[in-house]
């Protein structure tokens, strides 16, 4: 059983379901008859002010058709046609207007029931596992900061002892390869008679 009704009075508007449409519904149906009738209004009225603009007018006939033609067909066509999208508009949102309605509850619950499993789920993890997760980290950090300072301590002991380890190896060489020369140059200072 289809909800039906004449277009005049808009109490019921045909929805092709089976089931009664609610009082939102049938306010929007309504809306779209009157923006219906309201664009057969506006475009009746169009015509008839430049129809009596035309024939008030001491023109020429072509330019009262002119007159007719842009001051009151193309107007009252555009009313019309507005009217009537409206009203199709209208009537087609007070066929979904239930469906959305429901669709958008249901959604409406979905998504309560989700950002409530979120929030529970926010609530014991910022509870429990970021402090464990956190005390975890730190000891970690404060554990590679003590092996850290070690070895820093451990190899600049070793490059201070490596240093001077070099330095003396350095010198022992540098003693080592300058020796003939000294040798020689301590013969020649003994052998060579010096000027008094």
């Amino acid at each position: 059983m289809t909800i039906t009704e004449h277009l005049l009075h808009a109490k019921n508007v045909s929805l092709g379901v089976d089931l009664p449409s609610s009082r939102v519904a049938r306010k929007v149906a309504q809306l779209g008859v009157l923006s219906y009738w309201l664009g057969l209004t506006v475009a009746a009225v169009a015509l008839l002010v430049a129809g009596g603009f035309a024939a008030l007018t001491a023109e020429p006939i072509w330019r009262r058709l002119l007159t007719v033609i842009f001051l009151g067909i193309f107007p009252s066509l555009v009313a019309y046609a507005t009217g009537w999208i409206l009203y199709c508009m209208l009537t087609f949102a007070s066929a979904i207007c239930d469906l959305t309605t429901a669709l958008s509850q249901v959604i409406y619950l979905i998504v309560s029931e989700n950002t409530i499993k979120v929030w529970m789920f926010s609530v014991w993890f910022a509870k429990d596992v970021i402090p464990r997760y956190v005390t975890a980290i730190h000891a970690f950090f404060y554990a590679c900061h003590r092996s850290l300072k070690r070895v820093i301590a451990t190899a600049a002991f070793s490059y201070a002892r490596t240093k001077r380890s070099v330095i003396v190896a350095y010198a022992h060489g540098l003693f080592a390869v300058t020796f003939p020369i000294r040798l020689v140059a301590r013969v020649l200072i003994t052998i060579i008679p010096q000027k008094a």
